[in-house]
């Protein structure tokens, strides 16, 4: 399909964005390369988002070329990536979507600076005399304007409702009437994906994990500096360093979505679409799991039982694990059993490629899942697994040389 001179203009005006962003904050600028980019008049302004498991970043050119200017639109290309790096599209709604939305925008509009905040755009002072406290979470947001609905609600309020409320009953009238406002104007199209992602925390974390690292890694530390506290905060523990994830229930996760189904022939069953035997069925079948183990001498005995522990529940569940036991070479393979004991061989050093080479030439039935846990000690892998990878790192060790696949530390 041809591009037309429109089209054209607005990834001109996208890129002229993102190269100023480059020169005055160019963290934000590698951080903006690494997301998938569509154009779309079907969303009303900006917006970021989870598409098919790709994290997404919309823009309608009518609103980012006719009702920005220049600066403004580095301003919403920074407001985006503020959200996705907070992982505001990841969060559970529990609640209300509409105030969800407006405390994630609270947050992340206070960052804008220097950039000057667009037109319309909801900012604290808009809620003055709700005497919100700068730089806080969206929780504390969402709870303080959840607590102001409550009571509009009260007075027969509800959201896009046309009716006229005299909000000077209340001791927050100017918010009450900002809050009544946005209700009517709210589009939320393009946030329809916030909350709803098939991905799982650990994946969602890992996802911005390694956008926000490779984004660190591109940054000249003159520029770091000049990143607030509060988002290095954000980046450090999405980057692994610090991270609260539960290494063990990572490691359920990964053994409980390594679940195989294909579809089989049934005599029982009647073909739905023309009423014939036999008809089609869902098999599950037993997972196969990969796990190596870093047996170099690296891993603290009583860690290696801690995650032999984890590896055996996953067993127990009908799965099907072997075990590679290897250093800079696979020094043992072998199905792992109820009784089964580590063997700690070699301690040359240690090399991920050999297992990852190793499984990826199975041929019988590929693995559905690869767990790796080491000490990180080692040159970059160069052969990445076909298969998911889920690295387990021990608590003094170093995710230096994890150039893919989600990782979590023991604690």
């Amino acid at each position: 399909m041809a591009i037309t001179l429109n089209e054209l203009t607005i990834e001109d005006a996208i890129s002229d964005s993102a190269m100023d962003l480059l020169f005055f904050e160019p963290f934000y600028a590698h951080f903006f390369s690494s997301l998938n980019r569509v154009i779309s008049e079907e969303i009303p302004t900006a917006c970021i988002g989870v598409d098919r498991d790709v994290i997404t970043m919309k823009i309608n050119p009518n609103f980012f070329l006719k009702e920005l200017n220049k600066q403004e639109r580095i301003a919403v290309l920074k407001h985006e990536l503020l959200h996705l790096g907070f992982a505001h599209i990841f969060k559970k709604l529990n609640g209300d979507r509409l105030l969800f939305n407006i405390a994630a925008d609270l947050v992340v509009n206070q960052f804008l600076n220097p950039f000057p905040i667009p037109k319309g755009a909801i900012i604290l002072s808009g809620f003055a005399d709700l005497k919100l406290l700068p730089m806080q979470s969206l929780e504390y947001y969402l709870d303080k304007l959840q607590t102001l609905a409550d009571k509009m609600q009260k007075q027969g309020w509800f959201h896009g409702s046309k009716k006229k409320f005299d909000w000077n009953k209340l001791s927050n009238p100017r918010s009450a009437e900002l809050l009544e406002s946005i209700s009517r104007d709210w589009d939320f199209r393009g946030h329809d994906s916030w909350g709803k992602t098939e991905l799982t925390d650990l994946e969602s974390n890992s996802k911005i994990g390694e956008m926000l690292e490779r984004a660190k890694k591109l940054t000249e530390e003159k520029f770091w500096g000049g990143i607030p506290r509060e988002f290095q905060q954000i980046i450090k523990a999405h980057s692994g360093k610090d991270s609260s994830i539960d290494w063990k229930r990572a490691i359920r996760l990964l053994g409980a979505r390594c679940s195989a189904k294909t579809i089989g022939m049934s005599i029982k069953r009647k073909s739905k679409r023309y009423g014939t035997r036999p008809g089609l069925r869902s098999i599950s079948n037993k997972r196969r799991l990969a796990v190596a183990i870093d047996t170099s001498g690296s891993i603290d005995q009583n860690q290696m039982a801690d995650f032999l522990k984890e590896i055996q529940a996953i067993r127990k569940t009908g799965a099907i694990i072997t075990i590679f036991e290897c250093d800079c070479k696979i020094q043992r393979e072998y199905q792992l059993k109820a009784e089964s004991e580590i063997k700690f061989k070699g301690g040359g050093g240690t090399a991920f490629d050999p297992v990852f080479e190793r499984v990826n030439k199975e041929r019988v039935k590929p693995f559905d899942g690869v767990l790796y846990l080491t000490d990180g000690f080692a040159s970059k892998p160069t052969i990445r697994p076909k298969s998911r990878l889920l690295w387990v790192i021990s608590p003094n060790g170093t995710t230096k040389n994890i150039d893919f696949g989600p990782f979590v530390k023991m604690l």
